[in-house]
């Protein structure tokens, strides 16, 4: 999996929003913009932070490495926890990146907020 992730750590956060948004959008009209695209795909990945919430932060795995700040660790770690609860790759790749720049503290923290 580490190989699939590099290139999903090398983009910004916009390219992966924009990742996000071309990902959930599948067969329908993905906004010409790219600040639209990245926007969308922002939102997407606010929407989608409750079900990762759920299935990452009562993970042991997780709590392993909580403060760890290698974000290919950890984003490997948050996709294997993920992958059968989104349908796409691709979108899996991304939001696991944004997770782990996020920090699984923050991420992790916010669900008890």
């Amino acid at each position: 999996m580490d190989g699939q992730l590099r290139p999903y750590l090398e983009m910004s956060d916009a390219q992966l929003f924009s990742e996000l948004a071309a990902e959930f959008v599948r067969g329908h009209a993905l906004p010409p913009d790219a600040e639209q695209r990245e926007a969308l795909g922002a939102r997407y990945f606010q929407e989608a932070l409750p079900r990762i919430r759920s299935v990452v932060c009562g993970s042991s795995v997780a709590q392993s490495i909580v403060d760890d700040n290698d974000h290919l660790k950890v984003a490997g770690a948050v996709a294997d926890l993920i992958a059968g609860h989104f349908q796409f790759p691709p979108a899996i790749f991304s939001l696991s990146v944004l997770v782990a720049r996020m920090g699984l503290r923050k991420l992790c923290s916010e669900a008890k907020a």
